[in-house]
């Protein structure tokens, strides 16, 4: 299974390549890009899945606080 990641810049080779399998790439990512994007990706998805820990956390808390607030009375 091949995965592609079209840029704007890989169109041409794009269809060049799924007309004939032998055509070499000659627009890809370097492997410094590909480790940067990779590394970007990574750091993104920990920043995003923090947060999303957090605000979780914290409507866990205001409705345990809810909670015993209303019980109370």
């Amino acid at each position: 299974m091949n995965l592609w990641a079209l840029l704007d810049t890989q169109t041409k080779d794009v269809c060049t390549y799924l007309s004939d399998e032998n055509h070499e790439i000659t627009s890809g990512l370097s492997e410094e890009e590909l480790s940067l994007f990779e590394t970007n990706a990574n750091l993104s998805f920990y920043t995003v899945f923090n947060r999303f820990l957090l605000a979780s956390g914290i409507l866990v808390l205001i409705l345990a606080l809810a909670l015993l607030y209303f019980t109370r009375q």
